[in-house]
């Protein structure tokens, strides 16, 4: 099925929004140990609620970079403002002395 199909496309979405609401939840429970019942962060615990976000938020970016976006398309050296390099920009120029 080429990737471009509506049904592999659909269901690779629905793959993608499952593993993230599986973190958001995992994330979710983390976070829940330090708050109290009404949803506030409990005073004594607040260092280590914020330890906890940061790695989540580590995770969740982790989770980007690889589940959704993946790996960064190969550099190519840019062009100089001219346009393209010719073959005289690229032969070594003898040194003067």
């Amino acid at each position: 099925m080429p990737p471009t199909d509506p049904a592999h496309l659909a269901t690779r979405l629905q793959e993608l929004l499952g593993d993230a609401q599986d973190l958001i939840a995992q994330h979710k429970a983390v976070l829940d140990q330090y708050r109290d019942a009404d949803g506030n962060v409990i005073e004594s615990r607040y260092t280590a609620y914020d330890d906890a976000r940061i790695t989540a938020a580590i995770e969740a970016s982790d989770h980007l970079d690889t589940r959704l976006i993946g790996p960064p398309p190969p550099r190519t050296p840019a062009a100089p403002a001219g346009g393209p390099p010719s073959a005289a920009a690229t032969v070594p120029r003898p040194r003067r002395r």
